[in-house]
């Protein structure tokens, strides 16, 4: 599943097919993908869990994905409607479905995982990381950009379609309990070999190598999953909720969250710069040609500088994933180990001091400057995501853990609309000129969406470490349960 949603965050690096398929320009573009990604039926998703349990769930995201992005193909083939209305229906589909993994895999790991959360997290958003990498050096290699539509929409469907299947044939199975380290630890070591590979592939220039180190990347990956399914079976299986032991601060109702102080805190600190990092994930293409002084030495041949740019955002990229990855794997880890000592909400906040510093380092807007801050972002992102499903069981309950998962996934796109459309795109389209061919160069592109990105970040920053001081008593040795659960970690 997250495999999957780490895909579908680089269809941006296929906007000018989409465009060429469609007849639109970059700002109908923009508002399409923008106003689909508004998670409006995510809250659904909890109560789905709830009612029919989560194989059902991940079965109606699969469906959701195969039938929005399938649409989406036919649409850039000619053979459904070109409108940019119903195209963004049909994207807003296949984003609700994304929505849906995201919060069950959230509560997989509350589930299954209950003393090593943080660990199981970070793991999972590491491969979420690596499906970004994995594709990002697909598109450099420059396959299927020739072929008639958008080929990744027909490959997205095609893989949550089988993730549908998937779900229906084996999510019958019982939760199994598991606290073994050497698990995580092995499945890590893994991930950051697959890692390197990327990363060193992100400043490869030859096509072919390219594609090579995406094989070699995927035959290693399954090579490796042998060992892993021996090492993670022999687990005691048991029925039900299995984190019941968990003894968490408060059960939180659906009416008493609105009124409660640590709810709005959680929300602010995580959402804020999870909504950041997206907008700028989905604008990382202009960034980057913004940055560029560059064209002067293009002055005659136009495609070779935009050739040149591609390359580099494709870079950028994948050394921003390759960052996400790392840092979630040892983010998840280390909040897992020093859960007694330095409480969740810790991690959040200090994730978006990391984020004030992006903010600041992106702002002169060179390339130097992009591929630090871009860093940053993806490394205080997956810290904040593999420590976000810990602080929703722990401080707000299990009863309602599958629909706060979704409202915060819900309130973060739409902040992602704000911080996106509605700032960054805005201000760039201020300051693109006609003579440019509507294309903007220069930090004037984007200094105040990043110094709005910088406020919002040090507040976010604020709350977090607000809401730490809040549960610092929860988590350091109030709750002898939880220190129980960390010593068996």
């Amino acid at each position: 599943m997250y495999l999957l949603a780490g895909t579908s965050t680089v269809i941006g690096d296929f906007s000018e097919e989409v465009k060429r398929d469609l007849g639109i320009d970059q700002d109908t573009l923009t508002a399409t993908v923008s106003f689909g990604f508004i998670a409006y039926l995510v809250p659904l998703s909890g109560v789905v869990i709830d009612r029919f349990g989560l194989r059902a769930c991940i079965s109606s995201a699969g469906v959701m994905m195969f039938t929005g992005f399938l649409l989406v193909y036919l649409s850039t083939r000619g053979i459904t409607t070109k409108s940019p209305a119903f195209v963004g229906v049909f994207y807003g589909l296949a984003m609700q479905g994304q929505y849906w993994f995201l919060v069950c895999g959230a509560e997989l790991i509350t589930m299954n995982f209950p003393s090593r959360m943080g660990a199981a997290a970070g793991t999972i958003e590491c491969i979420f990381g690596l499906g970004a990498a994995l594709w990002t050096c697909i598109n450099a290699g420059y396959l299927g950009h020739d072929l008639p539509g958008v080929p990744i929409f027909l490959v997205m469907a095609c893989a949550s379609a089988g993730c549908a299947v998937f779900a229906t044939i084996v999510g019958n199975r019982a939760p199994t309990y598991t606290s073994r380290n050497r698990v995580f630890y092995y499945l890590g070591g893994v991930m950051i070999c697959l890692m390197i590979i990327l990363l060193v592939s992100a400043f490869e220039k030859s096509a072919s190598r390219l594609v090579y180190s995406v094989l070699v990347t995927v035959f290693l990956f399954l090579l490796c999953a042998g060992p892993f399914v021996s090492l993670t079976g022999g687990e005691e299986a048991v029925s039900g909720s299995v984190n019941e032991d968990v003894d968490v601060m408060q059960e939180l109702s659906i009416a008493g969250a609105f009124g409660n102080l640590d709810f709005w805190l959680a929300m602010w600190s995580i959402c804020i710069p999870m909504a950041i990092v997206y907008s700028v994930t989905q604008q990382i293409g202009q960034v980057v040609l913004a940055s560029q002084d560059s064209r002067r030495f293009y002055a005659s041949d136009m495609d070779a500088f935009y050739h040149d740019v591609q390359d580099k955002t494709n870079s950028v990229e994948i050394v921003g994933s390759v960052c996400a990855g790392v840092s979630a794997l040892i983010g998840g880890q280390l909040a897992d180990y020093y859960l007694h000592v330095i409480p969740r909400p810790v991690w959040v906040g200090g994730s978006s001091i990391l984020m004030v510093i992006g903010s600041g380092v992106f702002m002169p807007l060179s390339l130097t400057s992009v591929y630090a801050g871009f860093s940053c972002y993806m490394f205080a992102f997956s810290v904040i995501w593999a420590v976000f499903p810990g602080i929703i069981t722990e401080l707000f309950g299990r009863n309602n853990s599958a629909i706060f998962f979704g409202g915060f996934c819900m309130v973060f796109s739409l902040v992602q609309v704000l911080t996106g459309y509605l700032l960054a795109v805005r201000i760039y389209n201020h300051h693109a000129k006609e003579a440019d061919g509507g294309v903007c160069y220069g930090k004037d592109c984007y200094f105040i969406t990043f110094v709005v990105y910088l406020v919002l970040t040090v507040t976010s920053s604020i709350t977090g470490l607000w809401l730490a001081g809040r549960t610092r008593k929860y988590y350091c040795g109030a709750n002898e349960n939880l220190t129980e659960l960390q010593k068996r970690a």
